[in-house]
């Protein structure tokens, strides 16, 4: 049996035992499953039947339902802590890694956090404060500041002891090493580290080109890093290359997949925080205004075709071939966008290699513009004869096809590197800003060439 499968067997099994009102034997059962897929059961279920669970879990395995709401996401993670007693939300956060717990904590109303923090131990509470005081979606704020640094002087017998006293330390993936002044100096993985005598000092067998992160960086900038050296965790270190924490890659695949969530849905036109299990309501209000954009675009696509109805009036074959023209410029501008769109968001298109790539999707714009131009302009031309005796339809379909294709490879490059350079997200505007170019030249081109060319030759 698939784990999917086996998932969909278990929340079948607890919603029956729900039914019955056994929420016990329900809890038991979770007890003995993995926190990603009990946070999966809880988002299947209704919010009375969330909470009842949650709090029975919260009573039996403190550590459990921490794991649980932390993997449940952030906006249903708040949402079922905002329904538990202020003492358990206070014990279920406090159970948390810190930079969980500040990353809900952080979605919260500022008095409801404040009022968690306040009631949560001191240690605890300490280590989310400073977090907290890192502005979102930054290095520092996703940063787990339980790590194990240990001193350049120290040998590697003195460090294992060290080890052995820190069982509890939550991030143990690499073993970095500081100078008197705590700044980071090197770094060993514990493989390496093992490997050695115990009487060799720690600066002898460290890596000293250490790969690190500011405080201040952006988590997609992170993401990359961690890709990019095949990381199993990043130091993040203060301006005086103190380290101070590390993110590992948990939460790196965390934010790749936010990140990515994010950017498609804003080239959809939908909001990040829409889900499948937003209410109904809240999709409706984040959705229309996207809605309400795109009618506008629509509608100033319609005031530019009714500048040209007289030659509509004339040549009612023009009216078959607007689909063809919308679909293949938008279609054309979309692919080019979506490609850069993800150049910029994963940093492959850096300052030195934008001029190559912009020549490169001109080239391709060119070459799908008289590809695609020339079999709209024989189709069209043939059935342009078979419906109206008008063969000529094919000459204005073919350089119109051409002209839009081309055009829309420029808006789709252009565009997003324009709205990056202005500090603007690509993701969320470039649509807007393709869809009414493409619209609208796409339209007038079309139209125009059919009143210059029928007019011509005095169709």
């Amino acid at each position: 049996m698939t784990h999917s499968r086996k998932l969909i067997v278990l929340l079948e099994s607890v919603k029956k035992l729900i039914r019955r009102k056994d929420f016990k034997h329900v809890a038991n059962i979770l007890r003995k499953i993995h926190s990603a897929d009990i946070a999966y059961v809880l988002h299947s279920l209704m919010d009375t039947e969330r909470t009842r669970l949650v709090d029975m879990l919260c009573d039996m395995d403190l550590e459990l339902a921490a794991e649980s709401v932390s993997e449940m996401g952030v906006v249903k993670g708040v949402q079922t802590l905002s329904t538990l007693s202020l003492v358990k939300r206070v014990k279920v956060l406090q159970e948390m890694d810190s930079d969980d717990a500040a990353e809900l904590l952080g979605a919260m109303p500022e008095e409801d956090s404040r009022q968690i923090l306040d009631l949560m131990s001191s240690e605890e509470s300490s280590s989310v404060r400073d977090l907290l005081k890192y502005e979102e979606e930054t290095a520092g704020r996703i940063m787990n500041t339980d790590f194990l640094a240990l001193r350049e002087d120290q040998t590697v017998g003195e460090a294992i002891q060290v080890i052995q006293a820190r069982e509890d330390t939550a991030v143990f993936f690499y073993i970095y090493v500081v100078d008197p002044q705590d700044r980071l100096v090197g770094v060993m993985s514990l493989k390496h580290f093992l490997l050695h005598a115990p009487g060799l000092p720690l600066k002898k067998i460290m890596r000293t080109n250490v790969i690190s992160v500011n405080t201040e960086t952006d988590q997609e900038e992170v993401a990359r890093q961690v890709a990019k050296y095949n990381l199993l965790a990043i130091p993040v270190v203060d301006g005086a290359n103190r380290i101070v924490g590390v993110v590992t890659v948990d939460d790196i695949i965390d934010v790749i997949k936010a990140e990515a969530t994010e950017d498609i849905f804003y080239l959809a036109g939908v909001d990040a925080d829409d889900h499948t299990y937003s209410p109904a309501f809240s999709s409706i209000r984040k959705r229309i205004p996207w809605l309400g954009i795109y009618l506008g675009i629509g509608l100033v696509t319609a005031w530019v075709v009714s500048a040209f109805q007289g030659t509509i009036g004339a040549y009612v074959i023009l009216a078959f071939f607007f689909p063809v023209v919308g679909g293949m410029a938008g279609n054309a501008g979309n692919q080019v966008m979506t490609v850069t769109v993800r150049g910029l968001a994963i940093g492959e298109l850096a300052s030195e290699s934008i001029r190559k790539y912009i020549w490169k999707e001109l080239r391709v714009g060119l070459f799908n513009g008289v590809t695609m131009g020339a079999l709209a302009g024989l189709v069209s031309g043939f059935l342009g004869y078979f419906w109206e005796q008008n063969y000529y339809i094919g000459l204005v379909m073919a350089i119109a096809i051409f002209v839009n294709i081309t055009l829309a490879a420029i808006w789709g490059t252009v565009i997003p590197l324009l709205l990056k350079w202005s500090k603007i997200d690509p993701a969320l505007s470039s649509p807007i800003f393709v869809s009414t170019l493409n619209d609208i030249i796409g339209f007038s081109t079309f139209l125009g060439l059919a009143t210059i060319l029928f007019g011509l030759f005095g169709l």
